[in-house]
């Protein structure tokens, strides 16, 4: 009787899932039905359309009428584009035409140089400035801080420098040169910075002539310029003013990193002259983080936080207005800085924090304009200021790093100034003494042989690998063993191979 009830269950169990399931089935097979009804009711009446559409295609009104007119549509927009792209092309090749006057002119300035040179090149050689050099125990030092409406970043930045080591004492002078702000910044940090001294531009000078004010009436020997959206470390200074001690080095930058502390913004800068245009780069955007540990020569020291010599920056006429109202004036000081001879480093062992583009309002055609300058006022080598003579109507035509209107309104608004240029170009000329190829070769390779030497992965554990022998040549079995060990390991690991010899 307990095996009967057991069986009973099952099967009361089994045709209620049974039932459950032939439910459902008619269900689903309903639905199906329901939807393949509507599928054929809408493949109907896609029939009967598409028989219409084939009666207007065939009919006469169509193939006489609409047909030749839809073709006319559309040979019309083709034959419009391609007049469009023509008279497009014609315009730019009539504006190149019209400018080619102002390329010869250029042309005609550049050559015109050679023969003032040849004249009276001797004669200027007279009226060379000597350059007087401080010792470095004598050295006293001035922060510079230019600005602009931006009291709370000055404020940090304020802060951050009497809480560094070097400004505990009261023995260094910290400068704001105000360049006409809408508020009185005198009256904004006397209670919380009375040791700061504030002058205050009558109008708006701009970056380069506030920077060169505030220089002028700095007291101290060496110069600490320093943008109001710098915050620096606590012991920023000294690896700074330690390079001082040799009396060929004009400035130091320091590494900056953002206010986040983490983020790499500037290194060392390297250049490179390729196709008639010279580009600068620096450590960050080469892709390899900041790997360089050790001081090392700079095409440039980044005028937001950089240290040099006051007396050698007026020797050398300190910032350039004719890059107004700003970039690339710190470009053009170290460059001719290490044309005449002088040292620019970059020192990462000092570190500093940018906030990042809060004080400047970028406009690609202004950099295009000054980078334009910084080529025709600096570039001795005949063969790079010809070549880039050269490439001029391919830059207007085509563009260089932007847009073919944005590199002609550059252009113009350089041409513009090139009186002044050409002016500084004969001045700093008779100074010369380093070529610019030595100037942008020195950087890239040093920054080549670092990478080539103390690149490691850091994602990579390392090992030590030593032979007892050179791997190469390849000449023995031994060799070949540890050559296809060291191979096989360098996929997984950074290796560091010492072979006794």
């Amino acid at each position: 009787s307990e095996e009967l009830s057991s069986y009973k269950e099952e099967v009361s169990n089994l045709s209620g899932k049974l039932k459950t399931s032939l439910d459902d089935g008619l269900r689903k097979d309903g639905v199906i039905y329901d939807k393949s009804r509507d599928l054929e009711i809408m493949w109907n009446e896609l029939t009967k359309v598409r028989k219409e559409l084939s009666g207007i295609h065939h009919s006469k009104g169509f193939r006489f009428v609409l047909n030749p007119l839809w073709k006319i549509i559309g040979y019309s927009r083709v034959i419009l584009k391609q007049l469009l792209s023509k008279a497009y092309s014609f315009i730019w090749s009539a504006i190149i035409l019209f400018l080619s006057p102002v390329i010869l002119l250029h042309a005609l300035a550049l050559a015109f140089e050679h023969i003032i040179e040849a004249l009276f090149g001797n004669i200027s050689l007279h009226f060379k400035k000597k350059r007087d050099v401080v010792p470095f125990e004598k050295l006293t030092i001035s922060v510079v801080i230019p600005n602009w409406n931006g009291i709370d970043l000055l404020e940090k930045c304020l802060s951050s420098i009497y809480e560094a080591d070097e400004f505990k004492e009261d023995k260094h002078e910290v400068l704001v040169v105000d360049d006409a702000s809408k508020y009185n910044i005198a009256d904004l940090i006397k209670d919380s910075f009375p040791k700061t001294r504030v002058i205050r531009n009558s109008r708006n000078m701009g970056f380069g002539r506030t920077c060169n004010r505030g220089i002028k009436e700095a007291k101290g020997e060496l110069i600490v310029l320093l943008n109001n959206d710098i915050m620096v470390s606590k012991d920023f200074l000294g690896p700074l003013k330690a390079h001082f001690k040799n009396p060929e080095v004009f400035a130091v930058s320091p590494k900056l990193y953002y206010w986040d502390m983490k983020t790499f913004n500037y290194g060392m800068h390297m250049g490179k002259f390729k196709d008639g245009y010279l580009s600068l780069w620096n450590e960050a955007e080469t892709g390899n983080g900041d790997r360089v540990s050790q001081a090392v020569p700079t095409i440039f020291a980044v005028g937001g936080a950089m240290c040099f010599r006051k007396r050698d920056f007026l020797w050398l006429g300190g910032f350039d207005d004719i890059y107004r109202p700003n970039c690339w004036e710190d470009i053009d000081i170290s460059y001719r800085a290490q044309k005449r001879g002088l040292k620019v480093l970059y020192e990462p062992k000092s570190l500093v924090y940018h906030k990042g583009a809060a004080t400047l309002n970028y406009v690609r055609h202004k950099e295009i304009k000054n980078e334009l300058l910084f080529m025709w006022k600096n570039l001795n080598d005949s063969h790079m200021l010809w070549s880039h003579l050269n490439q001029i109507p391919k830059f207007l035509y085509c563009g260089k790093h932007s847009s073919r209107i944005t590199f002609l309104i550059g252009y113009l608004r350089a041409f513009n100034h090139i009186v002044p240029a050409m002016i500084n170009r004969f001045r700093e000329k008779k100074y010369a003494k380093t070529s610019d190829k030595k100037i942008l070769n020195r950087s890239m390779l040093y920054y080549r042989n670092l990478m080539r030497n103390n690149y490691v992965h850091p994602d990579k554990k390392t090992i030590l690998l030593i032979t007892p022998f050179m791997i190469y040549p390849l000449n023995s079995g031994g060799k070949l063993r540890i050559y296809n060990l060291y191979k096989r390991l360098s996929e997984k690991y950074n290796i560091i191979l010492l072979s006794l010899i």
